[in-house]
């Protein structure tokens, strides 16, 4: 063997072992710089689904219909669509800082083993779009380059860190649009209620500004303003701990009372709260009280108009809504009514109780 031939092998030799020593270790490559899912950000409009995995084999699938996302795992309740698009678009400006390993031996030093391994602390992106699904093993994250994940393409050896940093939990609660009604006490005109014990109570006002009234108020009495306030604020930023299928929930095994709450726009939403009281038992824990609601609503068009203000001046032409403003107040209702009717949700205790008054609890205790 000639020195020529000593020497080119001594070169293979040495590539050979760079390449072993790149693929174990943490090294910038020529990647550094480009997108990590090429072709993504051209299909983020046309994305059908986003569907989350882990090693422990929780799943959740995030549909899109006519422009809606929903959770396939929670009977296709609606999803939080910012989630879902700062997610898609986070995973589609992902660019390479680094080249990481591709020995399989180092994936769980940076959480992107596959699945398969019962170890596994990845979590599996798979983004569906027309050309093809997009899929990534997401690991952990890192403080370098402001904020960086460690990932890795599924069915590929090499990872990589990539910022912006992305961050998906397998959790089908923490993908709900949690929020149900948000409606402002100052556009409430009215509150009837048929508290559990099956009295009617109603407070009200005669217009914007005005302060509630209690109908039928006992004479040398006065409300308490805390659970007046509550009551009239009873929809107001209204959230759910859980939410179930109308057709499926157990209608029987709750008692019930309602609520009914009129807008001065004319928009009537009408309210049943479904409960359960505390079981004490001696053979284990207390059972906790359980609080649901369902929602429904529909339009007054009398109401609207008795409670449309009018201008100060009694010489002016007064105010008269058109055909075009009770269109969008219908519309409203019905929003409201399609978007919750077909769920259950459920509900706070404390949300509960204050809804659920009697007048004595209004009122400002007798000393």
């Amino acid at each position: 063997m000639n020195a020529k031939t000593v020497g080119i092998l001594g070169l293979v030799v040495v590539a050979a072992a760079l390449f072993i020593w790149m693929s174990q270790n943490d090294v910038e490559t020529n990647q550094a710089g480009e997108v990590l899912l090429s072709g993504l950000a051209q299909e983020l409009d046309d994305v059908s689904e986003l569907a989350l995995a882990n090693a422990a084999g929780d799943t959740v699938t995030i549909e899109q219909t006519n422009g809606q996302w929903t959770v396939r795992e929670k009977s296709r309740f609606y999803a939080n669509s910012k989630m879902v698009g700062n997610l898609l678009v986070a995973a589609a400006d992902a660019t390479v800082s680094e080249a990481k390993t591709s020995n399989p031996e180092l994936y769980d030093q940076i959480g992107v083993q596959d699945l398969s391994q019962d170890d596994s602390r990845a979590v599996k992106l798979s983004i569906t779009a027309p050309s093809k699904t997009y899929e990534l093993l997401i690991g952990n994250q890192s403080g370098r380059f402001g904020g960086s994940t460690f990932v890795r393409r599924a069915g590929e050896a090499e990872s990589f860190l990539v910022t912006p940093m992305l961050s998906a939990e397998v959790n089908v609660p923490l993908w709900l649009q949690t929020s149900v009604l948000d409606i402002d006490a100052a556009d409430v005109q009215s509150v009837q209620i048929q508290a559990t014990n099956g009295e009617v109570v109603t407070i009200s006002k005669s217009a914007r500004g005005d302060a509630f009234v209690l109908d039928g108020m006992p004479e040398g009495r006065a409300l308490s303003d805390v659970p007046v306030r509550g009551l009239g604020r009873g929809l107001t930023g209204l959230t759910f701990q859980n939410v179930t299928r109308a057709v499926a929930f157990p209608v029987n095994a709750y008692q019930r009372m309602s609520a009914v709450y009129t807008l001065f726009n004319g928009v009537v939403i009408e309210v049943i709260l479904f409960y359960t009281e505390p079981v004490d038992s001696d053979d284990g824990p207390t059972k906790e009280p359980q609080y649901w609601l369902s929602i429904g609503s529909r339009f007054d068009a009398a109401i609207a108009t008795e409670f449309t203000p009018q201008p100060s001046d009694e010489n002016a032409q007064p105010f008269v809504l058109t055909d075009a403003d009770l269109a969008d107040r219908q519309q409203e209702a019905d929003d409201i009514k399609n978007r919750n009717g077909p769920w259950v949700y459920e509900i706070t205790g404390a949300r509960f109780d204050s809804i659920n008054r009697t007048q004595e609890s209004l009122l400002i205790a007798v000393e």
